[in-house]
C-alpha cells in the first residue's frame, strides 16, 4: 500500500508542471510599429498593366499583366504580397513572386525581402513615403546575375491607383524590368 501511494505522488508531481505552464497565460504580444500603418494603402487586391521596355536582356517590349495580393500578416508586423506576373508579348514569360515588407525599429526603415518561382531573390530598403513616393532600394540576383542596385518606386495617386516603376543594373546595364500602373480590384 505504501508503494501504491508513493508512486501515486511522484505521478502527481511530474504532471504539476504541465498543469501549471497549461493554466500560465501567454503574455500580450506588443503592438505592431505604427509606422506599419503608413502603408495600409498598399493592403488590396491589385491589378495591374504596363510594359516592359525592349531590353537586350528580355528582348523587345512586351505587354505585361500583374495580379497582387496585400495583406496584414503576423499581428500587422508585415505586409505580405503575393505575386502574379506576366508578360503578353513575342516571349511569354510568367513568375509567381512572394514579398514581404515590414519595419525595424533599430534601423528606422522599411524592409522588403522578395523571392520568385523562377530563382531570383532581393532584399530592398525604404525610409518610407516621401508625399506620394514610397521607393526601395537595394540587391539582389535574377538569373544567376547580381542585379545592383534594385529599385521598386511606387506613386500614389489622386484616384487610389499606384504607378509601379521597377528597375535596376543587370551585367552593367540599366534595365528597367516593368511600368505599369496598378488599380485596386477588391476589398481590403
Amino acid at each position: 500500500m505504501k508503494t501504491f501511494r508513493f508512486a501515486s505522488a511522484l505521478v502527481a508531481l511530474s504532471l504539476l508542471p504541465a498543469a501549471v505552464l497549461a493554466e500560465t497565460p501567454k503574455p500580450p504580444a506588443p503592438p505592431a510599429p505604427v509606422e506599419m500603418k503608413a502603408l495600409d494603402s498598399m493592403l488590396g487586391d491589385w491589378t495591374c498593366s504596363g510594359t516592359m521596355p525592349a531590353s537586350e536582356v528580355f528582348g523587345p517590349e512586351q505587354k505585361t499583366s500583374t495580379r497582387v495580393k496585400v495583406t496584414r500578416e503576423v499581428g500587422g508586423n508585415a505586409l505580405l504580397f503575393r505575386i502574379g506576373f506576366k508578360t503578353l508579348g513575342q516571349q511569354p514569360m510568367s513568375a509567381n513572386i512572394l514579398g514581404l515588407w515590414y519595419y525595424d525599429a533599430l534601423a528606422r526603415e522599411y524592409v522588403a525581402p522578395s523571392v520568385d518561382d523562377m530563382g531570383a531573390s532581393f532584399v530592398q530598403k525604404s525610409k518610407g513615403f516621401e508625399g506620394d513616393v514610397l521607393t526601395f532600394a537595394g540587391s539582389g540576383t535574377m538569373m544567376g546575375k547580381k542585379v545592383d542596385p534594385a529599385t521598386d518606386r511606387f506613386t500614389r495617386h489622386a484616384d487610389g491607383s499606384l504607378s509601379h516603376l521597377y528597375e535596376g543594373t543587370l551585367d552593367g546595364k540599366k534595365i528597367v524590368f516593368v511600368d505599369e500602373v496598378c488599380k485596386k480590384s477588391g476589398k481590403k
